[in-house]
């Protein structure tokens, strides 16, 4: 509601794997797409000017937002929605604490491609340099260097 205030135009895209039937209801806007499962991940993303995840509390993994930031989408988040990962505010999300803030970097979005589409290039360098498989298996390979071998000993795991 409060970026609806300064953009009314804003159309929200909302899916989610067995997202409640009562939400249609009790948010009949027009300007709310409740769409479900996304079947098509990447073509959702094409179509969408940004990524909002305003989250209230942290845990778990952070999967939505690093997808959506792979795609070079600007992401729009609180700390709580990318706790866990090495981002700094600016650097590969925008947003804020609180709902005013993160309508304003909503709106920022929208009145500023330019500013989007460069966090989105930065949300993307984030995660290639961070979070891919190659990056990632570098890693395990640095700790599994560093793992003393013992010849003729057999590795358990349990």
């Amino acid at each position: 509601p409060i970026a609806w205030r300064i953009e009314p135009g804003l159309k929200l895209a909302v899916y989610g794997h067995a997202m409640p039937e009562g939400w249609r209801a009790r948010w009949p806007d027009p300007r709310i797409e409740f769409g479900g499962y996304a079947k098509n991940l990447p073509e959702l993303h094409g179509s969408a000017a940004m990524f909002v995840a305003p989250l209230r509390f942290g845990g778990g993994s952070k999967l939505k937002v690093m997808e959506a930031m792979a795609s070079s989408l600007p992401v729009v988040a609180t700390p709580e929605a990318v706790s866990g990962l090495a981002l700094a505010e600016g650097e590969g999300y925008a947003g804020g604490r609180n709902a005013e803030q993160v309508a304003a970097a909503m709106v920022r979005c929208l009145r500023e491609p330019h500013w989007a589409a460069a966090l989105g290039v930065r949300a993307r360098a984030y995660i290639a340099s961070h979070h891919d498989w190659a990056t990632a298996a570098a890693q395990l390979e640095r700790v599994w260097q560093r793992v003393p071998h013992h010849a003729g000993s057999e590795a358990h795991v349990r």
